[in-house]
């Protein structure tokens, strides 16, 4: 039979208020326990702070459950209900308490703020709890109208309060970090949008200005390619004309020739490019070239006489056609350069023809209307003379049997000439000279150069120092006989 432990009232008593309060604290452990592992984090922010109040109500109850916290350095309010708002200041006496102290703060009220029939409880209890992660304050919890008071669980809900502190900064950190991360990336995307929308107007400008470009380029190209084509037609036509052509700067220099030009010099066209302008007008000097520049310059164009030098040294006689023009800002002179010897010859030949013509007819003037023989042969000698353009005419006549010839008349420059020599028409050195020639022969006789003529050199001193160059004895026939 076992035996009856007798335990006095006072301490049966005792243990049985300390076995109560086991169970009650283990029942707030319990609560407590429950609430953190319903309150784990969720994903995001806004899923954190929403499982936290629900399932904080679904386990303590109350009429709302308010959560202020500090997120990118402003207050937010978020309550059981889904609503949501910035909150410049808080007005909250209590849960201003809560951030000032930092330390939990709690209102009573009357039992019947919480709605609750339950006729077990006389008061409620409104909690402003401050969210704390070590120093830092995160955010005041605010729990309205519970029926139980922060003392009863003064030791279990610091572990709870602070759970959820730190939960709730770690999602307000991630929270920061993506939202400094989306405005930085919203900063890029509108700094690319903008910088996109620059770069479409840079774009669409340069490809405007890229199609006027090609526009006019096509337009130059099109206006090159009949320049060109005006450029090889002029050069062909260039080519193919009589005149010698010259593309002369505004410094004498040579900067284009056509063939004929490289034909009538008988340079290279590499040799004439760039070679004064004196290197076909044998008549001018650089001292000249300004000056005859000046004088095309004022009359446009001018056209004159002058010599052309070949490369050979050969003089010939030239027609020059000069031209001034200005182009890009420089001034030019086209230049076309005619040979005109033969030209010269011919109006030489119709000169000499001319002149022969006139002299004929004055000769015949003469002698209709001469009295007497004297008069007539002094006539044909100043006729000669004035209109043939001999420096010296003279007639003699064939004396016979001593073979002289005596002057009759005579005009020009004799100057004493009739007095310094004799003239014989005999087989004799005297007589084989030009008049001597003529008289016995019955035959014009020419000489060309007196100075080197071996028949005239007995009269040569006297001829040279009186300007004769050249002469022609012609001889004077009457009925086939010379007189």
């Amino acid at each position: 039979m076992s035996e009856m432990i007798s335990i006095p009232r006072e301490d049966l008593d005792h243990l049985r208020e300390r076995a109560n309060r086991l169970a009650l604290e283990k029942s707030y452990l319990e609560l407590v326990i429950r609430m953190m592992n319903r309150i784990n984090a969720s994903p995001g922010l806004d899923n954190t702070i929403e499982s936290l109040l629900k399932q904080t109500m679904d386990v303590v109850g109350g009429t709302n459950l308010i959560l202020y916290y500090l997120l990118n350095g402003g207050f937010l309010y978020t309550d059981v209900y889904g609503k949501k708002m910035t909150v410049d200041v808080v007005e909250d006496p209590l849960v201003q308490q809560a951030f000032e102290t930092r330390g939990p703060a709690e209102r009573v009220h009357g039992f019947a703020d919480t709605r609750m029939t339950t006729p077990e409880f006389s008061k409620g209890y409104t909690w402003a709890y401050p969210l704390l992660v070590g120093s830092e304050l995160v955010g005041v919890f605010k729990l309205e109208n519970l029926n139980i008071g922060t003392r009863e669980l003064s030791r279990q809900l610091p572990t709870f309060f602070n759970y959820a502190a730190l939960i709730l900064k770690n999602e307000i950190q991630s929270a920061s970090k993506l939202k400094q991360a989306y405005d930085q990336l919203s900063v890029a995307n509108l700094e690319l949008i903008k910088a996109k929308e620059e770069l479409e107007v840079r774009v669409a400008k340069r490809t405007a200005e890229l199609l006027e470009a090609n526009t006019r380029l096509e337009e130059e190209l099109a206006e090159r390619k009949r320049a060109e084509r005006s450029i090889a037609l002029l050069s062909f036509a260039l080519s193919n004309v009589r005149e010698a052509a010259f593309l002369i700067d505004e410094y004498a220099r040579i900067r284009y020739v056509n063939d004929e030009s490289c034909r009538m010099l008988g340079y290279t066209r590499d040799e004439l490019l760039g070679m004064s302008v004196t290197v076909f007008d044998a008549d001018l000097s650089m001292e000249h070239c300004a000056k005859q520049w000046e004088d095309i310059k004022a009359q446009g164009s001018r056209i004159f006489e002058s010599r052309g030098k070949a490369k050979d040294g050969r003089i010939f006689p030239v027609e020059i056609s000069a031209n001034y023009f200005e182009y890009d800002g420089q001034a030019y002179s086209m230049v076309l350069v005619r040979d005109i010897t033969e030209r010269k010859k011919a109006e030489e030949t119709l000169r000499k023809t001319n002149r022969t013509l006139t002299l004929l007819s004055s000769v015949n003037q003469a002698l209709i209307h001469a009295s007497e023989e004297s008069m007539l042969l002094d006539d044909v000698c100043k006729i000669a003379v004035n209109i043939g353009g001999y420096r010296m005419v003279w007639i003699g006549y064939a004396d016979d049997p001593a073979k002289t010839i005596r002057p009759v008349a005579y005009a020009g420059h004799e100057d004493g000439l009739f007095k310094a020599i004799k003239v014989s028409w005999a087989d004799v050195e005297l007589g084989r000279g030009p008049t001597g020639t003529a008289i016995r022969t019955g035959k014009p006789v020419f000489v060309r150069d007196i100075a080197t003529a071996p028949s005239f050199a007995p009269w040569r001193e006297e001829a040279i120092k009186r300007g004769y160059a050249s002469c022609i004895s012609v001889p004077l026939t009457s009925e086939g006989q010379v007189f």
